[in-house]
């Protein structure tokens, strides 16, 4: 009978992929790295606790098993999952020892100090971080997650490189922390959809967009960050052949023709350039606004929302006296809504905020104002804020990108 459980109990673990090819590598303090667990689709969930209690999963009762010194509880899941209709390649470190919990991937600074990259056997690097910025105390240790949307998706082996930056205030030089080696358990084929030949313009009505060439410079660090890529896009927009230049390229979804994807083309982050890429762009005015298209108003009372009409458009605002965020009650693909500013007690505008946006909607806070040939944040007091309904045009274009030489 003993033998029957266990040979139930090693299928149990084979069947929900708790046993994986896990790979260990010693540190310099003592301390070891260990991939543990790797998701070539990003839908498996990550699981911590005991073994028993990855493999019982949902079966243990929310409040816990006890049996005298016996003692199970539901394992905690981690999900990291990609946009819909995509893929990533998500990795799972732990740092384990005596000394994990002062180990600098756990304790690590504000910067980015670690960086992981991933590389096959030809073509070029792609530079991650650690999700969620540090590694994680869970019952089972300490846990990081790499989330790469954007790897040499049609190489058979990768190998995944840990750095550290030389440097302990700045990015960069990086120095060798641990190296692993996995079978890649997906290769890419190249998508039939994509067309044989670039689609570089996109008119509507009187006026045209399009898209001159993408350039693609791998540089071994960035002086300020982890990144190795400077993305360069050139866009245009004209009225009938006259250029325009108060528009601009708010959201640039990506994906190239091996899988990799990015929900915003960003200048630091590149997908593979061996490939076509197809860019979903959203056109939109920057400046030069109609004064109909503005609305300025007062920032409700803490707490509250207000809805005010930009021409038929109704807007609903809320501040909480940290972040506001407001929306377009529309979900209208040829409009969007911008921020445009907040200005405090005395007049003065912010000059910057943090927050996230969409074409519909956008959340900011952490304004920041010129005060005393500075800049601070948190001092002054916004009270009011400017916003705009815009035209939204969408452009589909394939390209492919150029890989310039650093330095050149």
């Amino acid at each position: 009978m003993s033998l029957i459980v266990a040979v139930a109990v090693v299928l149990l673990l084979i069947k929900s992929g708790v046993f994986s090819e896990t790979q260990s590598k010693k540190l310099q303090d003592g301390s070891v790295l260990m991939l543990r667990n790797v998701s070539f689709t990003g839908r498996e969930p990550f699981l911590h606790g005991s073994w028993l209690e990855r493999i019982l999963k949902n079966a243990i009762p929310s409040n816990g098993v006890a049996l005298s010194k016996f003692n199970l509880s539901r394992a905690t899941s981690i999900s990291l999952l990609p946009a819909p209709g995509k893929t990533s390649l998500v990795l799972e470190f732990k740092v384990a020892g005596t000394n994990a919990n002062r180990h600098p991937l756990v304790a690590r600074p504000f910067h980015h100090e670690f960086r992981c990259i991933i590389h096959g056997d030809r073509g070029m690097d792609f530079v991650h971080e650690f999700w969620p910025g540090r590694f994680q105390k869970y019952s089972d240790g300490y846990f990081g997650y790499v989330l790469a949307d954007t790897y040499p998706r049609d190489a058979h082996w990768l190998w995944l490189k840990i750095e550290r930056s030389q440097s302990p205030t700045s990015a960069g030089p990086w120095l060798p922390v641990a190296e692993f080696k996995i079978r890649n358990k997906t290769p890419a084929l190249k998508q039939s959809a994509f067309p044989t030949r670039p689609i570089t313009n996109f008119d509507a009505g009187e006026l045209q967009f399009g898209i001159e060439g993408i350039t693609v410079v791998t540089q071994a660090y960035a002086p300020r960050d982890i990144w190795n890529h400077v993305v360069t896009t050139r866009f245009r927009v004209s009225s009938n052949g006259v250029p325009l230049t108060n528009w601009d390229v708010p959201y640039v979804r990506a994906e190239d023709a091996s899988g990799n994807w990015v929900v915003n083309l960003a200048t630091h982050r590149s997908l593979d350039p061996q490939y076509m890429w197809k860019l979903d762009a959203d056109f939109e005015p920057a400046s030069d606004l109609a004064a109909e298209s503005i609305l300025k108003v007062p920032l409700p009372r803490a707490g509250t929302s207000i809805t005010r009409n930009v021409g038929n458009v109704p807007v609903s605002i809320f501040w909480d006296e940290y972040f506001l965020s407001a929306s377009i009650l529309t979900n209208n693909p040829n409009l969007a809504l911008r921020f445009l500013s907040v200005v405090d007690e005395d007049g003065e505008e912010c000059v910057n905020a943090s927050g996230s946006w969409n074409q519909h909607q956008f959340r900011k806070g952490d304004f920041m104002w010129h005060r005393n040939g500075g800049l601070t944040m948190g001092g002054p007091k916004p009270t009011t804020l400017k916003l705009a309904v815009v035209t939204n045009v969408h452009a589909t274009f394939y390209v492919q990108p150029e890989v310039v030489p650093a330095g050149r």
